[in-house]
């Protein structure tokens, strides 16, 4: 689908097991986990991983055409709030700052609640894109916008079209680099949700505020004194992606870690003094209710940079943590502490060890 004239795997690799290491007393459960089959060279440039993320929030206004009649909006009201998420990835073209500049979106990253209806499934149809113009003269005027389109997988449009008509927002058509939030300066930026059959036909909800992030670094690193494995050095754990929980796309990396043996990510909203576990080389930095992520990852490596020593990259899905009492959601305000919990051979004897932890507040 291409856009309208609005404005004139990496090999992906895990491994499930019913063999975990089970001497440490914490409860086991299940939850998608998945892990990038990467060398640490290849670390800084993970193909399935949005640039940027779009969070734009806003009312039901009205609707367009017959409005929705089917699909999950099909009961949406007006003066519902609605909530958008979107990912989109890097632009590979150059070219001034001034003028139109246009990316790929993401689907991996997508997030729609009207009222208390919400989906995450999201396509690309060819021509799918986000474009940011950056002073691009309209009717004699220069102006700013962005505007972003997603394919619903249940059939329909998600289109976002935000603008400032005096071109003051925006200093670059870069999205990279426009970090931060934005309120509308006028009451003609909005989202459309088009009916999954017809798509002239829509809900049209104006846009109260547009968040736009990049990928980043996350976290603080907890339990600095970790125990060093059979690499020689300690394991770490370090945290990028987003820590909106809506986008739902944080990222641990394991690294300095034994390669060949078997890893787990465990989790807390909790953070104790490093402690010593029972039959375990390693130092656990977690209490209360510990989530356990089943499925175990297994150490991949050497690379280049760095041939005696594995890696892993875990994925949690922060829509549903492990905990002992049940799974469920992680929610904006929590603070999650994570470590890697792995197998090791220590004097001939195989044991277990823990990397380092990392902290990373949720919005």
């Amino acid at each position: 689908m291409t856009q309208s004239s609005i404005v004139s795997q990496a090999v992906i690799r895990s491994i499930d097991t019913n063999s975990p290491l089970s001497h440490m007393n914490i409860r086991p459960t299940t939850s998608r986990l998945a892990v990038f089959a990467l060398g640490l060279s290849s670390f800084a440039t993970v193909a399935s991983a949005s640039d940027v993320i779009l969070i734009v929030k806003g009312t039901v206004a009205g609707t367009s055409g017959q409005g929705v009649t089917s699909g999950p909006f099909s009961n949406a009201q007006i003066g519902e709030a609605f909530t958008f998420v979107g990912g989109i990835n890097r632009s590979l073209s150059g070219g001034p700052s001034v003028g139109v500049r246009s990316s790929t979106v993401d689907p991996s990253i997508f997030f729609l609640e009207i009222g208390n209806v919400s989906t995450t499934d999201a396509t690309v149809a060819p021509g799918d894109s986000a474009t940011v113009g950056n002073d691009v003269n309209i009717g004699g005027a220069p102006v700013d916008y962005l505007l972003a389109e997603y394919e619903i997988a249940a059939g329909g449009v998600v289109t976002a079209f935000y603008q400032d008509v005096i071109a003051a927002d925006f200093a670059t058509n870069d999205i990279t680099l426009l970090d931060g939030v934005y309120v509308p300066s006028n009451p003609f930026s909005w989202v459309r949700v088009s009916d999954p059959v017809n798509l002239t036909s829509s809900l049209v909800c104006w846009i109260d505020s547009l968040e736009i992030v990049s990928r980043a670094q996350l976290g603080q690193v907890m339990c600095s004194s970790a125990t060093p494995n059979s690499t020689g050095f300690p394991g770490e754990l370090t945290a990028e992606g987003y820590d909106h929980v809506l986008a739902n796309e944080l990222e641990l990396r394991g690294t300095n870690l034994p390669i060949g043996q078997f890893s787990m990510l465990v989790g807390s909203t909790t953070a104790i003094a490093p402690m010593t576990v029972s039959n375990s080389q390693g130092l656990i930095c977690l209490g209360g209710n510990i989530a356990r992520f089943q499925t175990l990852v297994q150490v991949i490596g050497p690379s280049a940079t760095a041939p005696g020593v594995g890696a892993v990259v875990f994925r949690p899905n922060l829509q549903a943590m492990p905990l002992p009492t049940g799974v469920a959601p992680a929610m904006a305000g929590e603070t999650w502490t994570f470590q890697a919990w792995h197998r090791d051979i220590a004097g001939g004897a195989a044991t277990t060890n823990f990397t380092t932890a990392v902290s990373v507040p949720l919005m």
